[in-house]
């Protein structure tokens, strides 16, 4: 008799509630295309709060099966399969609702405001709402959707483009706004990043420029490379993220991030839903997605071009409005968005 081969990663150990997922299994062998002998594979659970689609199959040795299973209310449940009458694997799923693990509903409607947003502040000419440097705005919008908040956060009417409500940003910067949100109890945690190294060599390029035309040109070429971090720095960052989204169930977590000390405002994601083994990252900010998106492994040097990018034009900025060169703060900032 065949042993139960499970399809798929610890991560599926812990699991959202109301929420069904798939499980794949498979019976050990190897299939006979004559000749093989039928096994019959039941599946149960003793918790009553849990569903299963899939209660019984009939199959070979090497088919594949699988389940949906999906759980009401909090806590253990173990999950019993049976091939021809005898229990051949126990698996113990545990189900939780953490407020900062967001289901696929509300990362929808996050979703919606911001690829909303993106083609209106890419219009060109944009509406007077977008016309400015929006990537507070589009961030918070984003959030007030996504936490069904219209109240705390900024958020603007689709097509009329009128305010909701009174919140601004008049004197602020996402720091002062990410502190305010943890005052509200909408953080889970909060995290301040310094682990940058500017190489000055390559922000000189922009500042040693002859006109604007060549300090756009040394800009383009160095953007994406005038800040970095030794491995230590990178592990440092990724282990920050590993531990925020272990031992939770899988879901979308949301942070809402600055970067070189509240120049640039972005929303960040971690996806552990769509592919629970493999989790993948991405970075949005008023144009949309930006370049850095991919595996979570990767997630360290996707915020690590990010921030470049942006101290690189913050430098370009400084150059052509001839202010200071000397304010250099790579200071990254993150909170970890909850519901209450």
């Amino acid at each position: 008799m065949g042993n139960i081969i499970k399809d798929f990663c610890k991560r599926y150990d812990i699991l959202p509630l109301n929420t069904p997922v798939l499980l794949n299994f498979k019976l050990d062998g190897t299939y006979k295309r004559i000749g093989g002998d039928n096994h019959t594979v039941t599946l149960s659970c003793s918790n009553r709060s849990v569903s299963l689609t899939t209660k019984k199959v009939i199959i070979e040795e090497g088919w594949s099966f699988k389940t949906n299973i999906q759980s009401s209310a909090a806590g253990n449940a173990t999950l019993e399969i049976s091939v021809d009458g005898t229990i051949n694997t126990r698996i113990l799923f545990r189900f939780l609702e953490s407020k900062d693990v967001f289901k696929k509903d509300r990362y929808d409607l996050l979703m919606d405001e911001l690829k909303y947003v993106a083609p209106e502040v890419n219009n060109s000419p944009p509406h007077a709402e977008y016309s400015d440097n929006y990537c507070m705005g589009a961030s918070e919008r984003g959030l007030s959707e996504l936490l069904g908040d219209t109240t705390n956060f900024y958020a603007v009417e689709r097509i009329t483009h009128k305010h909701k409500n009174s919140v601004g940003f008049s004197g602020k910067s996402a720091v002062d706004r990410g502190k305010k949100f943890q005052s509200l109890g909408y953080t889970e945690k909060n995290h301040h990043f310094k682990g940058w190294k500017i190489i000055h060599a390559k922000k000189d390029l922009i500042y040693n420029a002859k006109d604007d035309s060549e300090a756009e040109t040394q800009y383009s070429n160095v953007k994406y490379d005038i800040v970095d971090f030794n491995a230590t720095g990178k592990n440092t960052l990724t282990t920050l993220f590993d531990n925020d989204i272990n031992n939770k169930e899988i879901g979308y977590h949301i942070y809402y991030f600055t970067v070189t000390d509240g120049f640039h405002t972005l929303l960040l994601i971690i996806d552990t839903l769509t592919d629970p083994c493999n989790p993948k990252y991405e970075i949005w900010d008023q144009h949309g997605l930006t370049s850095s998106h991919g595996l979570l492994a990767d997630i360290a040097e996707g915020i690590r071009r990010q921030t470049s990018w942006t101290f690189a034009n913050s430098c370009l900025n400084r150059y052509k409005t001839k202010k200071t060169k000397y304010y250099d703060s790579t200071d990254t900032y993150l909170w970890k968005i909850k519901q209450k």
